[in-house]
């Protein structure tokens, strides 16, 4: 990261940031005015309606469906702009042009640009986050580079997300837990209310795995605003011959009109299996908007999809996973995917969270399949305290450390693991990002790297 964007982030984190706010208000249109937020984009021209879109909300696998669905769109010929969050190492990550992160001094240049605009306008200004400032620094990128399409990944909630101004074409939701609690609302009802927001009229709607109760609910909102009817996981869409491994899993998918079998996965995980199976119904969804998706495409496109930080491998003596799994139902798939590809093999996890997610709950997971747990911190406002970790483990079979840094505490796992141990990070991906870090994997330079 060059000095000249280094000085335009410092400036854009002076903004308001939801994403480091110990105790975020729940929504409401006084913080959230999408209303205000549309009017600062009219003044730029409007550049997110010049774009067709993708829009994707959920709890779990957001932004590795919005991955999967950008890898198939640019397989497919189509340039793309793909927006998601949060990052892991560096910001740029967040906004890629055809796989790659926008490059520093373009990126900079945006960022200083609507910086000056929202100082110039005080107490008015339209934009007040830093959410917000990159969303619009997004749009306008992908406008000025005249993408096909953007796929974009909602923030939080999707309601009263700046995403949604947006006019999509084809809606996702993925999988709905109990995650942002305190702003979204403490119930699975609620969350999935306000994840509904991001449905059209007359606009297609791909849902990820519920439980029936939250299905029938998003049907229902989906009636109610006169969306197309709903394509939904485990009923419209189907996954069967699942081989999983540690390298690209396998599997069908089969949609009301349509198949595809064989398919292959670049990411670990039978999670990741159902994330490709939205990403393939809304692709499919886009060739009925007059999108030409080709097979050879879709199966390209998944073959070969890079999302760092989610069930990323590590070759070594130990061997190292490094997971974003931030939810006790996130945690549960890779612990589940952990036990079917090393059968017999307890990992050592290192383990960080933010201090408003079900902490207990992740670790009771963990715990009866570990081998031992480093409990550490990175270096973030809402990140837990180790010492209120450890208060979780007032009894424990295991060996359970505290370390206060990260790297530190990944070096102190793979000595309790041993040569033909496991290592596993997972809690957040703020650890991810700092894990990454201290591997010296940078995503942007991979992806850079690995596009070409």
């Amino acid at each position: 990261m060059n000095t000249r964007l280094k000085k335009a982030l410092k400036e854009l984190y002076s903004f308001i940031d939801y994403e480091k706010l110990v105790n975020p208000a729940p929504f409401d249109t006084s913080a959230f005015d999408l209303d205000r937020f549309r009017r600062g984009l009219a003044k730029r021209n409007n550049p997110h309606l010049l774009y067709p879109s993708v829009l994707i909300a959920g709890s779990k696998g957001k932004g590795s469906v919005a991955s999967m669905v950008e890898s198939i769109l640019r397989a497919a010929g189509y340039s793309t702009g793909l927006y998601t969050s949060p990052h892991l190492v560096d910001t740029n990550e967040r906004i890629r042009i055809n796989g790659k992160c926008v490059p520093d001094d373009l990126f900079a240049s945006k960022l200083e640009e609507l910086i000056a605009i929202a100082q110039k306008e005080g107490a008015a200004r339209s934009y007040r986050t830093v959410f917000e400032i990159l969303t619009a620094s997004a749009f306008e990128l992908f406008a000025e580079r005249a993408v096909d399409i953007a796929v974009v990944e909602v923030g939080i909630g999707g309601r009263l997300d700046a995403t949604n101004v947006l006019n999509p074409i084809v809606t996702v939701i993925t999988a709905i837990g109990l995650d942002h609690t305190s702003i979204l609302g403490g119930s699975i009802e609620e969350i999935a209310a306000e994840k509904a927001g991001v449905m059209r009229a007359g606009t297609p709607v791909i849902i990820g795995p519920q439980t029936d109760a939250v299905a029938n609910l998003l049907c229902e909102k989906a009636e109610e605003v006169s969306a197309k009817p709903a394509l939904i996981f485990g009923r419209e869409i189907r996954v069967s011959d699942i081989r999983l491994s540690r390298s690209k899993p396998l599997f069908s998918v089969r949609l009301p009109e349509t198949q595809f079998e064989n398919l292959a996965i670049g990411l670990l995980g039978e999670h990741q299996i159902e994330n490709a199976a939205l990403a393939v119904a809304a692709v499919t969804a886009l060739c009925d908007n007059g999108f030409d998706i080709s097979d050879t495409a879709v199966i390209t496109g998944l073959r070969d999809v890079i999302w760092p930080g989610r069930m990323q491998l590590f070759p070594g003596k130990p061997l190292l996973i490094v997971d974003g799994a931030h939810s006790p139902m996130a945690v549960f798939r890779l612990v589940e995917t952990i036990r079917k590809l090393w059968p017999g093999i307890s990992p050592v996890y290192v383990f960080a969270a933010n201090k408003n997610k079900n902490i207990k709950g992740m670790l009771d997971i963990i715990a009866p399949n570990a081998q031992g747990i480093v409990l550490t911190r990175f270096d973030w406002p809402r990140a837990a305290k180790t010492e209120d970790m450890m208060r979780l483990f007032p009894d424990s079979n295991i060996d359970i450390y505290t370390v206060e840094n990260s790297a530190a505490a990944l070096q102190l796992a793979e000595k309790t693991a041993g040569k033909n141990g496991l290592v596993v990070a997972a809690g957040s991906l703020y650890l991810a990002g700092e894990i990454l870090e201290s591997k010296n994997f940078n995503p942007c330079e991979y992806f850079n790297k690995c596009i070409g």
